[in-house]
């Protein structure tokens, strides 16, 4: 039973790794000061 709560703790360790890479590079390649400089806020 150990094992198995092992197992599932470890995969979702490694499922949170995958996912956070995935975002961190997401957000690096979409730059988000490139949509304020072509459609500007309106402060009003």
């Amino acid at each position: 039973m150990a094992y198995l709560w092992t197992v599932t703790v470890g995969y979702v360790f490694l499922l949170g790794m995958v996912g956070g890479i995935f975002v961190y590079f997401l957000r690096s390649s979409l730059n988000l000061d490139d949509s304020t400089k072509i459609d500007p806020l309106k402060k009003s």
